[in-house]
């Protein structure tokens, strides 16, 4: 450190250093282009209640086409929290280049909202209830012969539960007080004349008198009963209701029709069939009828193209048998076409190329054998130009060099 700084300069440098760190290591997530991290530090007090805690703030600028999940968020979120003291993940904000809050003052509770996490078990149940059901419909029906649609209500909310329970025939003294009083003596019965003697001083010795006694006893008896106390915590995710939607294929059998062909024809099955397919789905899925559950199975035809091909079959004779109706005005102008394009192309080019190819006389002598005298004229014409050949081959061994000069020129010349 530098002489003279300051605890609070050094305070500050710490601080930037460690939200640079944090900001370089965020970077390292493939979806982040650059991000920017902002820590509030929490300031040392006396007491605990009146420390101020650690803030955070997170801006991220996403890569083009990419966008962050709740786990990912998270990941963030406890990185920052993890290396700053006394910070806690829900004071952490997170929030992207747009403004948009990623994670902070927002969030529901966790007891509210329903996590990617909670709908990811959700459909796995489903997808499992399916399966379950479909595998075991395809062995007795065949393969692609049942559609299976299953729909679950789950409950994620978290229950706790104190149950106690007293019982009275196991009981245990447990403790025992008896608390007795006994008091006595004696008593004179009033005697006398009633009216004015009875109240003066003179009173008359009082002979007959009665012997008092008194007797209490309290008892107190503590019993200890049986007692039970449990705590039941309901785990969650718990099934509500349960729907199963069922798609059965019939049967399929070749029938005649008219003129001797083939169609297929759709047997459906039978509601004893369609009830026993019910109740093996019923116990597969676990019904619970209390509960609200609901399962129903309905037979439909799964190919259609073989019941369509019957139609368009029947469609096909009745174009044909209206065709039918047509056929001898069809068949005469089909003819009368087929005269008109053979006299056009056939008959008319073969009559003009028979009289226009008449041979002269000289083409008809040109194609006769050669007399002798016009063989005799060839072959003493191409003797001469032997002759003249073998001329000029002795003259070129005599002299070269004029030979020589002389094809030079002609070759100028050209």
């Amino acid at each position: 450190t530098k002489l003279g700084m300051t605890e609070f300069v050094q305070n500050v440098n710490y601080q930037r250093a460690l939200q640079g760190e944090l900001s370089r290591t965020i970077n390292r997530f493939k979806e982040i282009e650059s991000s920017r991290v902002h820590i509030a530090m929490s300031k040392k007090s006396l007491f605990v209640d009146t420390e101020d805690p650690a803030t955070a703030s997170v801006v991220l600028k996403l890569r083009h086409g990419r966008w962050l999940n709740d786990n990912q968020v998270q990941g963030i979120i406890h990185l920052v929290s993890s290396s700053v003291p006394r910070l806690k993940p829900q004071d952490v904000t997170v929030v992207d280049s747009s403004g948009k809050m990623l994670a902070g003052f927002n969030d529901k509770s966790t007891a509210q909202k329903v996590s990617s996490d909670q709908l990811e078990y959700q459909e796995k149940m489903e997808k499992n209830m399916e399966n379950r059901v479909k595998t075991m419909l395809e062995k007795a029906l065949g393969l692609d012969n049942a559609i299976v649609r299953a729909s679950c209500l789950l409950d994620f909310n978290r229950r706790e539960m104190t149950e106690e329970r007293y019982f009275p025939e196991n009981k245990v003294v447990r403790s025992e007080q008896i608390l007795t009083e006994t008091s006595g003596g004696t008593a004179t019965n009033p005697r006398g004349v009633p009216g004015l003697r009875a109240n003066v001083a003179k009173r008359e010795k009082q002979k007959n008198s009665d012997t008092l006694e008194y007797q209490k006893e309290d008892k107190t008896v503590n019993y200890e009963i049986g007692k039970t106390t449990s705590v039941i915590s309901e785990p969650t995710g718990e099934i509500i209701r349960n729907s199963v939607a069922v798609i059965v294929d019939g049967t399929y059998a070749k029938s005649k029709v008219k003129g001797g062909k083939q169609s297929w024809k759709y047997i459906p099955r039978t509601p004893e069939e369609m009830k026993t397919l019910e109740n093996i789905v019923k116990r597969a899925v676990n019904f619970d009828p209390a509960r609200g559950d609901a399962v129903e199975v309905a037979n439909i035809p799964f190919e259609t193209d073989k019941l369509m091909g019957n139609v368009e079959e029947i469609q096909k004779e009745g174009r044909f048998a209206s065709i039918q109706k047509f056929k001898p005005v069809f068949k005469y102008t089909f003819l009368g076409i087929f005269l008109l394009f053979s006299f056009l192309f056939i008959v008319r080019p073969l009559t003009k190329w028979l009289t226009s190819n008449t041979l002269t006389e000289m083409d008809i002598l040109k194609q006769l054998p050669k007399t002798v005298g016009e063989l005799e004229k060839e072959y003493s014409g191409s003797m001469g130009r032997l002759g003249n050949a073998t001329s000029v081959t002795q003259l070129l061994e005599r002299d070269k060099d004029v030979s020589v000069d002389v094809i030079k020129d002609w070759m100028k010349d050209k």
